[in-house]
């Protein structure tokens, strides 16, 4: 899904830990709101962190450069993140197990125990939990979403992409790619479907990304 920089800086208090969730003493600025909840840098950033830490498979690095272009489009996906995640919650749906939840602890605890911006970042026990518990239930909700709609493309469908991008298939005939053209358009459909439901999400919960606003 494509989603979208000011200056900003983080401000640190020294504190010594030996715990992997400590009281947090990162002081930092307000890049975005969910109805009247506010949406801060620190939680963007960890919410990477926990990104990588459960999928370390996925590629490119977490930004801390808070003013560049990416940290735009990563405060994007938190906020969809978060409201996934609440309108799974309001109608009651893809709960966490408890299993589930000790797995993806485990896992977290693991792969950020010696992580630089984790550790200056600390989060609370409490904060880490809800973090965490959100990212699985938006994840778990928008498989759900996307495995619930049946979407079908027609032959004819088919045969208008082949004859509009000819120049792509060369002079192989259609039935050497109606089934990518077809999995390429289904795919089409659900991102289509999705963003316009984010759309609706965006007005029912007056989601706002301060950061794509401002336009620094």
């Amino acid at each position: 899904m494509s989603i979208q920089t000011w200056l900003f800086v983080f401000i640190f208090q020294s504190v010594t830990t030996t715990s992997l969730l400590a009281a947090p003493t990162v002081v930092s600025k307000v890049v975005g709101k969910v109805g009247d909840y506010a949406l801060t840098s620190r939680e963007v950033l960890g919410g990477l962190l926990l990104e990588k830490a459960l999928f370390p498979e996925l590629k490119g690095e977490v930004v801390e450069n808070v003013s560049s272009p990416e940290f735009v489009a990563q405060v994007t996906s938190a906020l969809i993140e978060k409201v996934v995640s609440l309108e799974a919650e309001n109608f009651s749906l893809a709960n966490i197990s408890e299993e589930e939840r000790k797995e993806s602890l485990n896992k977290v605890k693991k792969n950020l125990s010696n992580n630089r911006l984790w550790q200056k970042l600390m989060f609370t026990d409490s904060e880490f939990q809800d973090f965490l518990q959100r990212k699985q239930r938006s994840k778990k909700f928008l498989k759900y979403k996307s495995e619930a709609v049946s979407l079908t493309v027609s032959e004819s469908e088919v045969k208008d992409y082949f004859e509009k991008n000819r120049y792509k298939f060369g002079n192989l005939p259609i039935e050497s790619f109606k089934d990518s053209i077809r999995q390429y358009l289904i795919q089409k459909q659900s991102e289509d479907r999705l963003r316009e439901w984010f759309e609706v999400l965006r007005k029912k919960y007056q989601v706002r990304n301060f950061m794509a606003e401002s336009g620094s």
